[in-house]
């Protein structure tokens, strides 16, 4: 039985990397922001719960991050 001779070519390679996901070297892609709450809110159940290490000389604020541009 006679062999097929196999050739190889070398094709580049995709990238593929997150690049559209990329900001282009804009600093603001992400915005954080702070919301001081009122001190009622310290005292309910479920955030005592949820954040049992809290020091209570502190504020009580709630800190998010978007990716929207503030107004």
């Amino acid at each position: 039985m006679a062999s097929i001779p196999l050739y190889f070519t070398w094709l580049p390679m995709k990238r593929r990397t997150l690049r559209k996901h990329h900001n282009g070297g804009r600093s603001d892609h992400h915005h954080v922001y702070v919301v001081l709450l009122d001190q009622a809110v310290c005292k309910l159940r479920r955030v005592r719960a949820e954040n049992p290490d809290r020091d209570p000389s502190k504020p009580c604020v709630y800190v998010g991050m978007s990716g929207l541009t503030p107004p």
